[in-house]
């Protein structure tokens, strides 16, 4: 199981997945935050920053198109309900917090996932955040970052 971040799952949903996630034999995932952040993204009017930057130059009507393609392809990704592991992240965020690594909800809730799932966490690497990626590595959780 692989968790994406907010931009591979737009990258997914545009069929453009890079190639070292798109040739990996495994199932996707992505959590409830990052859907939550893309869809804001695409919601706003003048699309606008990394995560909307490639698509901001479609029309309405493809923009319309682009957001049905996203929903179907999310039928595809497991996203883990947060009442399942809330407990697990406040856990970690607690524990890594102690440590020296703060981590946003989104983060904690990413790391809870991937323990959660067994998943390897793949983020964009305009988006790493050094407290996902240390509390990962100080977790053992695979932790991936691609270049797009």
């Amino acid at each position: 199981m692989i968790l994406l971040d907010d931009h591979l799952v737009r990258d997914l949903a545009a069929s453009e997945l890079p190639a070292e996630l798109e040739a990996a034999d495994d199932e996707f995932a992505t959590t409830n935050l990052w859907l939550f952040r893309l869809a804001g993204a695409l919601a706003r009017e003048g699309f606008g920053g990394s995560l909307t930057g490639s698509i901001k130059g479609l029309s309405t009507d493809e923009v319309v198109r682009f957001r049905r393609e996203l929903s179907e392809r999310i039928e595809l990704v497991t996203v883990v309900p947060m009442q399942q592991i809330v407990w697990l992240m406040a856990d970690l965020q607690q524990h890594h917090g102690e440590n020296g690594r703060r981590l946003s909800a989104a983060m904690v809730e990413a790391l809870a996932a991937a323990h959660f799932l067994g998943a390897t966490i793949a983020v964009a690497q305009v988006d790493v955040g050094p407290g996902l990626r240390a509390a990962a590595a100080a977790d053992e959780i695979p932790f991936l970052a691609i270049a797009r």
